[in-house]
């Protein structure tokens, strides 16, 4: 009665093997919804740290654009009160009498004359 055992039999073996195998699976599925876990943490920390380092260069972006605004406010001012003083200047209007001195020293230069 040797043959009657239960754990000789080809069906208890293939009982065995397929339990194995199930077992086997269970444990791969176990494993996949792990890795599966894993990966979506990753994934969020990784979305995480995205979301604050695009948030500080808005913050450097802005700050830059405002400081080039300032610079750029300040020049124009400089070169607005510039133009305002240059306008501001006395400009000494000619008479005919000055007109005629300022041909004749042209006339003097272009000719090679002595007058300078």
């Amino acid at each position: 009665m040797a043959d009657q055992r239960s754990d000789n039999r080809p069906a208890d073996r293939a009982e065995a093997a397929m339990n194995r195998v199930l077992q086997a699976e269970r444990e791969a599925e176990l494993t996949v919804a792990d890795s599966e876990k894993q990966a979506l943490e990753i994934l969020s920390e990784a979305r995480r740290r995205a979301n604050r380092i695009a948030n500080r260069t808005d913050e450097r972006i802005s700050l830059m654009m405002m400081r080039s605004s300032q610079r750029v406010a300040g020049e124009i001012g400089k070169l607005q009160r510039a133009e305002k003083a240059a306008l501001e200047q006395q400009i000494p209007e000619l008479d005919e009498t000055g007109v005629s001195e300022c041909i004749a020293a042209i006339s003097a230069m272009l000719t090679g004359g002595t007058e300078s």
